[in-house]
């Protein structure tokens, strides 16, 4: 970031840092990184270390806004509440024709929850946005999602570092390469995958907008972990399901997924959600 020292805009950024599983005694601030289409995007330091960038638009009195972050590769969106602090809730948006109710947690007087790496896209295409709080459905503005989610992507490459700010000996940037949507960020170790699944890049996720739910029943006796094949191909952590569990995955239909067991195994190799609702055995 260089010497910048414009700070936070809002108290919504502040209470959305408090929200994500950091130290109480942790010492955090947040900087200026870039504006794009009425958003202002910052990084964030915890104890002088790079922690994660946040997305957010100026507080326009009467109206509810929303405020998204990405940390350590994990999305979060957060809203002000009246919800008692500590309290357990969900968050219920309708985006476009797609639906999603995520859990949270109501910190600072901010419900605050995690996102999966397809919301974020759904987000950014988005025509329209419907947020529902306290039996009331609130409309938000879709302008410029897509532009700030991707200053967001920037700012965690990055590591928080403005590439306008002057450096002793600055080294050259590759130029972002032209894309319909933006690829999600890798995590730091990209997980790679062992016998039985398929080769990097042979199944790609397409830029569908056809809703399907899948989910995943581990009948294999042992702790699967599910990854997403995003749009290069490349594998992305949904989470692990440990034997005779499932998880449900909010997903596109054509979208591919893998599950490995703990020597990266794959079981049933590429899994392509189909349209509508379905499940499907992990052996």
């Amino acid at each position: 970031m260089g010497t910048s020292s414009r700070q936070a805009r809002s108290p919504l950024l502040l209470a959305l840092a408090a929200c994500l599983a950091t130290p109480v005694a942790a010492q955090q601030s947040n900087s200026f990184y870039g504006e794009t289409r009425g958003w202002y995007v910052s990084a964030q330091t915890t104890n002088g270390r790079f922690s994660g960038c946040v997305m957010e638009r100026p507080p326009v009195a009467g109206q509810l806004d929303i405020l998204m972050k990405r940390e350590n590769g994990q999305w979060w969106i957060a809203v002000p509440t009246q919800l008692p602090e500590g309290s357990r809730a969900t968050i219920d948006m309708d985006v476009d024709k797609y639906s999603n109710v995520m859990n949270g947690t109501v910190q600072n007087g901010f419900l605050a929850a995690p996102m999966t790496h397809e919301w974020v896209e759904t987000i950014g295409h988005a025509d329209r946005i419907t947020l529902y709080m306290n039996s009331r459905a609130n409309e938000i503005s879709a302008s410029g999602t897509m532009a700030a989610i991707q200053k967001v992507d920037e700012c965690a490459i990055n590591s928080g570092r403005s590439q306008q700010a002057a450096a002793p000996a600055p080294r050259p940037m590759p130029a972002p390469t032209p894309a319909p949507m933006p690829m999600p960020v890798p995590v730091p170790q990209p997980a790679v995958l062992g016998a039985n699944c398929p080769a990097p890049g042979s199944f790609v996720s397409p830029n569908m907008q056809d809703w399907g739910d899948i989910t995943f029943v581990n009948r294999a006796g042992q702790p699967l972990t599910v990854y997403w094949l995003d749009y290069a191909g490349q594998p992305q952590e949904m989470g692990q399901v440990p034997a005779d569990y499932q998880m449900k995955i909010q997903s596109i239909a054509g979208h591919y997924f893998v599950a490995t067991d703990a020597s990266r195994s794959c079981h049933g190799g590429a899994i392509e959600v189909p349209f509508g609702e379905t499940s499907h055995d992990l052996r």
